[in-house]
């Protein structure tokens, strides 16, 4: 599954190709569900990334739009990590939870990869893509986001530390 940053027409966006393989075989699946596709781009889902279709040698690919956001990444590169920090984006999280839950959508669809979970800084709330891009269970992908914090953890906050590794 290849995910790429793209610019078109001076706009930043995330492509995604809408078809992935899965393991059993040759066979294509989509990554989001006809009724979820049409769901977010139609609807403003807060802290739910919007997307599009575009069609490229002719393969289908989503667009996100990501123009005036910065990854978690990014972000926990331009800053430390503190307790404060950790628990707005937890909150956060569960607020979208929440949206993802009251829209029907797929828990497994979100990406919770730091590299593709954003941060709009002038509303300051994270933004995540929708789309089942790996083969991983929600719980292997928490665990992941967990190592990710507790690798950019700062050694002085022991505490936060501590309870990332709970």
């Amino acid at each position: 599954m290849i995910i790429e940053r793209v610019m078109e027409m001076g706009s930043n966006y995330v492509k995604v190709p809408f078809y992935q393989a899965t393991s059993q075989g040759m066979n294509e699946k989509p990554i989001l569900s006809e009724y979820e596709y049409t769901l977010l781009e139609n609807t403003e889902i807060p802290g739910i990334a919007k997307v599009s279709k575009n069609l490229e040698a002719g393969k289908e690919n989503l667009l996100y739009s990501i123009t005036s956001y910065i990854s978690l990444e990014e972000k926990m590169q331009r800053c430390e990590l503190n307790e404060d920090m950790f628990l707005d984006f937890f909150k956060q999280l569960t607020k979208v939870f929440e949206n993802i839950s009251s829209y029907l959508l797929d828990f497994e669809a979100l990406n919770l990869n730091p590299r593709y979970i954003f941060f709009d800084e002038e509303k300051k709330s994270y933004i995540f893509l929708m789309g089942n891009v790996n083969e991983c269970t929600i719980k292997e992908n928490f665990e992941k986001l967990f190592t990710f914090f507790a690798d950019i953890c700062p050694i002085g906050q022991q505490e936060l530390l501590e309870f990332i590794f709970e």
